[in-house]
């Protein structure tokens, strides 16, 4: 054979190993060992893949495990291993590298690469971390994507453990869940029987759960133990691959599993938890294994989860969830009990898609399939005083792109520029919100507005409606005012920042039935007013019979002039509005009155 051609079939070779996938892993795994006493670790290639050599970087916890010495494994037999190096790095990290000598030499797995012996220094856990890993193809490259399973090392016998998988159907997405809120899940577990603290939160994480361990289905519980629920499933103690649970005998108990906000889930069996050996998958996904009486939905065929929408963790979906929970919470943004999806926010799905249909078992047929998309926009602003303050006064106007669609609930979202506003507008009494005509208080229509900070710079507005279908307030293609809001001023000369939150709105906005969506949500340009200060120098003459009110000029601005007969009373009356001019005349009157003035920018 020619040169040329053991190059092209060696590149074949290598093309064919880099197409596959290739994975090491750790056996046994676990491995439990009594505490001081030495034991061997196997290192292997799990694929059928041709190799040269590899160089693998691993960590362990030095408090639990020291290091002796590795060894080749049994799939170098008879090879000449000619670069054999082991390197202890740093405490709890060594690297092994192993080539084979020859042209056109090589390996196949799967097989065993590396024996690995430690001494066990004390009771305890470590993981066995695969750092790094590089194999290299017959021609000397690296194998792209090689895969890797941590080890799990038990030393001591006051431990059993178990591997087990659940859904949460809040989260769930396509067979696997959503994990948007891991940047706010907390290091300590929300429960009080277990409030262990883990030193962080890995990024496949969902949420934590809270597992409980019976001798009997309705036993008292033997063991209550916070896990970390991960993104495909599968369940694991903080800082492990798998439940592991200290002082807990070896035998079989019935799993529960509690959620924060989700009905719990128990197994339908005794399940097995060992002290050595393979620990078997109790997959809570299937209906086979769950028992009939928990809070379970079907998702998708064969596929089941815990059930969304027990707030108050008491095993019910009922009011108490929504009146004590999510009404206080719609439009919040943080870690909060109401917030079904898991999404992070507190919004009309969580009571519509999860609540509602949970507490009720409302057929998942919509009502109005296709019905229409919801446009909002803001109306014409305008600066007023209140109580010698002053707000920047604003509608929201609704539309429907098809005339007679009914409103159910929904959500507005409003960001604004905290140099004009200030921050966290309902916390510090900054804001008034009030239905607009739309939502019919003269016509008896039973709405509830629920205002809350969504973030420091954007506000949440729910408007609930908990009327019958066919009941609610009818829409038409011509904006009508939803709401109206007073934003209570903190600076002037700048402009309002005030924008509608399209992308956070899209999804959330419900006709009356509560299960139909508005699609789609579309949001106008931002009323992105400027502030101007109050007029100054304002003056009063007479002339003849005629009252003359005069002030500074603001450039760029218009006017507006309002009357009242009490300072203080909230009955001031716009007496004229668009004024080009720093001036206003009006017939003079000797009854007692009161006025301010405005000042609006020309856009």
């Amino acid at each position: 054979m020619n040169l040329k051609k053991l190059i092209l079939i060696l590149s074949l070779l290598a093309f064919a190993a880099g197409g596959i996938a290739v994975s090491v892993s750790s056996s046994p795994n676990p491995l439990v060992s009594p505490a001081n006493q030495p034991f061997v670790l196997a290192i292997n290639l799990d694929t059928a893949t041709q190799i040269r050599g590899c160089s693998i970087r691993m960590g362990f916890d030095p408090a639990v495990l020291s290091f002796t010495t590795a060894t080749k494994g049994s799939l170098f037999n008879g090879m000449p291993v000619n670069w054999w190096r082991i390197f202890n790095e740093s405490p709890g990290v060594i690297r092994i590298e192993a080539i084979i000598f020859g042209a056109g030499l090589y390996v196949t797995g799967p097989g065993n690469l590396i024996n690995l012996s430690f001494n066990s220094l004390a009771e305890g856990y470590s993981t066995l971390d695969f750092i790094t890993t590089e194999l290299y193809d017959p021609i000397g490259p690296v194998i792209p994507d090689v895969s890797s399973t941590a080890g799990n090392i038990i030393i001591g016998s006051n431990f059993s453990y178990a591997k087990a998988k659940c859904y949460l159907q809040g989260a769930y997405s396509n067979g696997l869940m959503r994990t948007d809120i891991n940047e706010i899940v907390p290091l300590t577990s929300p429960y009080p029987a277990n409030p262990i603290t883990a030193n962080s939160i890995p990024d496949d994480v969902v949420d934590w759960v809270l597992m409980e361990l019976r001798t009997i289905p309705t036993g008292a519980v033997v063991k209550s133990q916070s896990m970390f629920l991960h993104a495909d499933g599968q369940l694991s103690s903080p800082g492990k691959n798998l439940m592991l649970f200290p002082d807990t005998p070896a035998q079989n108990y019935y799993i529960k599993i509690k959620h924060r906000n989700h009905l719990p889930l128990i197994s339908s069996s005794a399940c097995s938890l060992v002290g050595s050996g393979n620990a078997p998958l109790y997959d809570f996904s299937l209906s086979s294994n769950i028992n009939p009486q928990s809070g379970a939905v079907l998702l998708e065929p064969n596929v089941y989860a815990l059930a969304a929408g027990d707030a108050n963790q008491d095993g019910l979906i009922n009011n108490l969830d929504k009146n004590q929970y999510w009404r206080i919470q719609a439009g919040q943004q943080a870690y909060l009990a109401a917030d079904f999806d898991l999404d992070g926010q507190v919004f009309p799905n969580d009571l519509n898609a999860y609540w509602r249909l949970n507490s009720t078992n409302i057929p998942g047929n919509p009502s109005y399939p296709g019905a229409s998309g919801l446009e909002l926009s803001f109306s014409e602003p305008e600066i007023v005083t209140l109580n010698a303050e002053r707000y920047l006064k604003i509608d929201i106007l609704a539309s429907a792109t098809a005339a007679g669609a009914r409103l159910g609930t929904g959500i507005i979202l409003i960001d604004y520029n905290t140099t004009a506003f200030g921050e966290y507008l309902k916390a510090n009494s900054a804001v008034i919100v009030s239905k607009g005509d739309l939502l019919g208080i003269s016509q008896g229509l039973v709405y509830a507005l629920i205002t809350n900070d969504n973030q420091s710079n954007r506000l949440g507005i729910t408007y609930e409606y908990f009327g019958a279908a066919n009941a609610g307030a009818i829409l038409q293609t011509s904006p009508q005012q939803l709401l109206s809001l007073k934003l209570k001023l903190a600076a002037e000369n700048c402009f309002s920042g005030l924008a509608l939150v399209q992308e956070d709105m899209d999804s959330q906005a419900y006709l009356d039935d509560n299960f139909s969506l508005f699609d789609p949500v579309l949001a106008s340009d931002t009323e992105n007013c400027y502030l101007p200060s109050r007029p100054q120098g304002i003056s009063q003459r007479t002339e003849g019979n005629t009252m003359i009110l005069a002030w500074e000029t603001i450039p760029g601005c218009s006017y507006s002039v309002y009357s009242a007969d009490s300072p203080v009373a909230d009955t001031w009356s716009q007496e004229v509005t668009g004024l080009l001019e720093p001036t206003w005349a009006a017939p003079l009157t000797y009854n007692k009155r009161f006025y301010y003035v405005t000042a609006e920018y020309i856009r």
